[in-house]
């Protein structure tokens, strides 16, 4: 913006310009008079230099910004307590088995499958070489699969059943096991319609029921059962084979519904006096002799001042209708 006073200035020497010029070009008489360059910018004297004017305000004279730490800022908003992010987030929630539903009148299982683990049987087959001895256990496992499914020729079906009563893993109750013999029913094609007692059973009363989770007595997740020991009586294709201090124990299985399926694991042992080895008569294959006949001495152990062979049977068992 240009100052008053050198607009005033400006004006001035313009018009003594212009006179000056009109007088120059007519003469004083009035005639043409000489020829002058009137180009502008030619005769810098005749030009005015713009005065240039020095503002009076200084960069000292200037207000520094106001610098304000954040800190500043911050101390003045409203604190609200924020908690700490959760470092261990929930994880989704697992949808577990059912809880086993309880069964106050019982419930009853048959074996449907068994192995003879313990003792190793064997059986001289040349008889020109006594001494040399062939396995036969897996003989024997064969021999009593066929007769559990009913698959052996002129022989009714070998039925072992168990009954747990009540069956309930509250561990204010008392639960009995039943097992033996069994005599089931079955239709035309051979399928189990209910089970019984043939005979009277061995009876474990107090037995531990252990729920899921809670089993001690195997590795998993599984329930579990535990009988006490009592002398037990196992009918094997009609062979009653008698034991001392004899017990079962196994894992259950159930259903979506929390209902019990089967034992999907159990076993069953107890101890065989040699007396009682030496009078008991079995047959394996078309060999018939006295269990002890087939059996190694060098397998016997003592057990409450006799000696004798240690059993031990794995079977699995299928929940049956009680008649």
């Amino acid at each position: 913006m240009t100052p008053r006073s050198a607009k005033n200035t400006w004006t001035i020497g313009l018009t003594a310009l212009v006179i000056g010029l009109l007088i120059t070009g007519c003469g004083s008489d009035g005639s043409t008079g000489s020829t002058t360059d009137t180009t502008p910018g030619t005769d810098t004297a005749d030009v005015v230099e713009p005065e240039t004017v020095t503002p009076d305000v200084t960069p000292a004279d200037l207000d520094e910004p106001e610098t304000v730490a954040p800190s500043d800022i911050t101390e003045d908003v409203p604190k609200e307590d924020v908690p700490a992010p959760d470092t261990n987030p929930p994880e989704p929630d697992a949808v577990g088995p059912p809880e086993p539903n309880p069964v106050p009148e019982g419930v009853m299982f048959r074996i449907n499958w068994v192995d003879v683990i313990e003792p190793p049987f064997c059986i001289a087959l040349d008889p020109t070489q006594p001494d040399v001895c062939t396995g036969t256990n897996e003989l024997i496992n064969a021999y009593l699969t066929a007769g559990i499914g009913g698959h052996l020729p002129d022989q009714v079906p070998m039925d072992i059943v168990g009954l747990f009563t009540p069956f309930d893993f509250d561990p204010t109750l008392i639960v009995d096991m039943e097992f033996g013999r069994g005599s089931c029913d079955r239709d035309e094609e051979g399928k189990v319609l209910a089970c019984g007692f043939w005979d009277t059973p061995t009876f474990f009363e107090d037995t531990t029921m252990q729920g899921p989770g809670l089993c001690t007595a195997f590795d998993g997740d599984e329930a579990c059962y535990t009988t006490t020991a009592a002398d037990l009586t196992l009918d094997f294709a009609g062979v009653p084979l008698d034991f001392t201090d004899g017990f079962t124990a196994g894992q259950f299985a159930f259903d979506d519904t929390g209902n019990v399926a089967k034992i999907g694991y159990g076993y069953v042992q107890g101890f065989m006096p040699k007396t009682t080895a030496d009078l008991t008569v079995i047959y394996i294959g078309d060999v018939s002799n006295v269990i002890s006949a087939f059996l190694d001495p060098a397998d016997m152990i003592e057990q409450n001042g006799e000696m004798g062979w240690f059993f031990v049977v794995d079977y699995t068992a299928l929940t049956v209708p009680k008649k």
